[in-house]
């Protein structure tokens, strides 16, 4: 029963991702070409909610202490700009991607089958290039409030005064098509 819970947050999920439309392609590659800032607001939104939820748990405390792997800028910045790239030439990340072939749409197979073929290249060399990486640079343990010294309510306050500015602006950015004039079809929001 232990694989209940988890599959019925995965199917909200799911179906949460498809009525916002964050399955589409146009979403995900619109991102990169800063035409379509919805995904980027919902990452916000998640990444704000997230800290707070994380935050308060630990504060009430229902958990002691929550793991927090290392930062490891080399390999972190390596690894974001690769997954990055993936996702912009596939227009889908590994989340949307399985949430989008649940819906049917044709052509998804051959992103599934990269993500796996991946996943399976980088197993099969033993990781000896992420171990590479890994050991290249410096390594931070903790979190951000202990390396800055201050409450970790002081970062989420931040965090999320971040986010929320971040997708206002996002929210009142003039959509443009790819030859550079505004989208008739959302001009209205423009003139608001």
């Amino acid at each position: 029963m232990s694989w209940l819970v988890p599959t019925l947050f995965g199917v909200a999920f799911g179906v949460a991702l498809e009525r916002s439309e964050l399955t589409r392609k146009k979403r995900v590659v619109g991102v990169f070409r800063l035409t379509d800032l919805t995904m980027l607001k919902f990452l916000l939104s998640a990444l704000g909610t997230g800290a707070f939820v994380v935050q308060a748990v630990l504060s009430l405390g229902l958990v002691s202490a929550v793991p927090v792997p290392p930062t490891l800028p080399v390999a972190n910045l390596t690894g974001g700009v690769l997954f990055g790239a993936a996702m912009a030439a596939a227009g889908f990340c590994s989340g949307t991607i399985f949430a989008a072939s649940a819906s049917g749409r044709g052509g998804l197979v051959a992103g599934i089958c990269g993500l796996l073929t991946g996943a399976l290249v980088m197993d099969a060399g033993g990781g000896r290039l992420a171990a590479r990486l890994r050991a290249t640079g410096p390594r931070f343990e903790g979190t951000i409030s202990d390396l800055a010294g201050v409450s970790a309510w002081l970062i989420v306050l931040v965090l999320a005064t971040a986010a929320i500015f971040f997708a206002y602006v996002a929210e009142r950015r003039r959509p443009v098509t790819e030859i550079g004039r505004t989208d008739q079809s959302d001009a209205w929001s423009a003139s608001r």
